[in-house]
């Protein structure tokens, strides 16, 4: 697995626009048929992104809004409030930021916000 792993990253290292394009894009659509198939759902369903931060930005650009909004911040994770912020401003929606204590000490503190 691990020397798998090496001359996957080699790979990427050394990679031209032909090694990019031709050998490791057809790759992943092959992964992502897989996946498709494992969650019993079309492959056009399924995004393979390259971190968590990006899923979740395209997830939040995506989702249908209404006026009001409340979303808790995740801690460590400033770009999501920045990407609600962004959409606030296009949208003119009222986006208001909920603090919730972790751990919660009770269902109380979560709901208070909201």
């Amino acid at each position: 697995m691990t020397e798998a792993l090496v001359r996957y990253i080699w790979q990427q290292e050394d990679a031209t626009a032909y090694t990019m394009w031709q050998i490791l894009e057809p790759q992943s659509e092959t992964i992502r048929t897989g996946l498709a198939e494992l969650f019993g759902c079309d492959r056009e369903e399924i995004a393979i992104t390259r971190n968590a931060s990006e899923s979740l930005e395209i997830l939040l650009m995506g989702m249908a809004s209404s006026r009001a909004m409340r979303f808790s911040p995740l801690p460590g994770l400033s770009a999501h409030a920045d990407t609600l912020r962004q959409r606030e401003k296009r949208e003119g929606l009222k986006l208001k930021l909920i603090q919730i204590p972790i751990p919660p000490e009770n269902l109380d503190q979560i709901t208070r916000g909201i």
